[in-house]
């Protein structure tokens, strides 16, 4: 467990905020940074409309973008996934105003959510622990059930349901075992 709290510390330290990620504030239109949009002569007398873009360039308020720097970013194996709000009811919707949403899962067990933390600002928190009990109130708040998530299949360039995937590799909320002590043979 030590592990996999070093490696969430980890991922939050390089995704946790949006100096972390290189985020830049640039026109909308333009792409440009402010003082290079209020430096071009072409702009005179228009209104430089500001939106977080990601080191990459890509905009901010795209989850697909968010989840695909993020990708892009780490070494470990990991995923795109994704939910319809009509399909995965139980999930926040308000925090979702296209209907549907994107983030990552690491392997198979840290959501990694750039977009919910750091553009939408729902909630401070960047990194989620599948199999972290003191996660799952929030993983469900935000995410909904586990079973109505999609992946992203690169391959055929759509959505597959989770629920097609093969049990052990399908996400969801980790169960616990209580540890009990062990009992000497003849002790009962």
């Amino acid at each position: 467990m030590n592990r996999a709290r070093e490696f969430k510390a980890k991922l939050h330290k390089r995704f946790g905020s949006l100096q972390a990620i290189g985020a830049y504030l640039a026109d909308l239109n333009t792409n440009e940074t402010e003082e290079a949009f209020t430096a071009n002569p072409e702009n005179c007398g228009v209104m430089f409309r500001a939106t977080h873009r990601l080191a990459n360039g890509k905009p901010m308020y795209d989850a697909c973008n968010c989840a695909e720097y993020i990708l892009d970013s780490v070494e470990e194996e990991g995923g795109r996934y994704g939910f319809q709000i009509i399909n995965n009811q139980t999930a926040a919707g308000d925090c979702y105003p296209r209907g549907h949403h994107t983030f990552v899962v690491l392997n198979s067990r840290f959501v990694v959510d750039i977009w919910i933390s750091l553009y939408a600002e729902r909630t401070a928190q960047v990194v989620f622990d599948l199999l972290d009990k003191n996660d799952h109130e929030l993983i469900q708040h935000l995410y909904g059930d586990p079973e109505q998530w999609c992946v992203w299949d690169k391959e055929q360039q759509v959505y597959q349901p989770c629920i097609q995937l093969p049990d052990n590799q399908r996400p969801r909320l980790g169960h616990y075992l209580k540890l009990v002590a062990a009992l000497e043979p003849g002790s009962l």
